[in-house]
């Protein structure tokens, strides 16, 4: 147990986040802060000192104060590495990250590090780009459509299935309809076109 308090404040401008904070570090014994959205990456001009790895990613969620100085970490690379490298592997696995944020960025950098072959999506084709040719991963930047992008929302849902249930939550109908289909399939040891065709059906039916 961590002898500690911790405590919520939101602003829209980080500026003011800023200061607060270091006006309540002057007044209180504050040890350090959490960082989230969207302030991640506009945080860094504040600090002291960033980490390497934090530098490098470009985003900071973890901030703290030693020797009077402000510092800034981010564990997001640790939260996401940790947990899947204990279901796949990750250095012969091909990987889908979705957003070009604070967190995705975390994400891209740590998985391409691993020695994952990493693809990028997001809504801002030109940040997808940019955050891709940083980290050594593919820019997915084109719409999808067809089978296309019946693979690639099948690849999605299995995904979210996947995670769900290492988390021990309930999947939704669509996630379960999913595992169910995938069971069926290696069940019938079906590969290739004829598992895909198998898989369509088993999801329309």
């Amino acid at each position: 147990m961590i002898g500690a308090v911790f405590m919520t404040s939101e602003s829209a401008a980080l500026a003011s986040v800023a200061t607060a904070t270091h006006m309540m570090a002057d007044a209180m014994p504050l040890s350090g802060a959490s960082v989230t959205i969207p302030h991640k990456q506009k945080i860094l001009r504040y600090l002291d000192i960033v980490d390497p790895l934090a530098r490098r990613i470009g985003a900071v969620n973890t901030v703290f104060r030693k020797n009077g100085k402000w510092r800034g970490l981010n564990t997001d690379v640790q939260g996401i590495i940790g947990p899947l490298s204990k279901k796949i592997r990750l250095g012969k696995s091909s990987v889908l990250v979705v957003g070009n944020g604070g967190a995705a960025r975390g994400a891209a950098f740590a998985l391409a590090d691993s020695g994952a072959k990493v693809a990028i999506v997001g809504r801002n084709a030109d940040r997808v780009r940019a955050l891709a040719k940083a980290c050594n991963a593919e820019a997915k930047t084109k719409s999808l459509a067809g089978d296309e992008r019946k693979t690639f929302m099948k690849g999605c849902l299995s995904a979210k299935a996947g995670a769900a249930e290492s988390d021990g939550k309930a999947l939704s109908p669509q996630q379960q309809k999913m595992k169910d289909c995938n069971a069926q399939a290696k069940t019938k040891s079906l590969a290739g076109a004829e598992r895909k065709k198998f898989m369509s059906g088993c999801l329309k039916g």
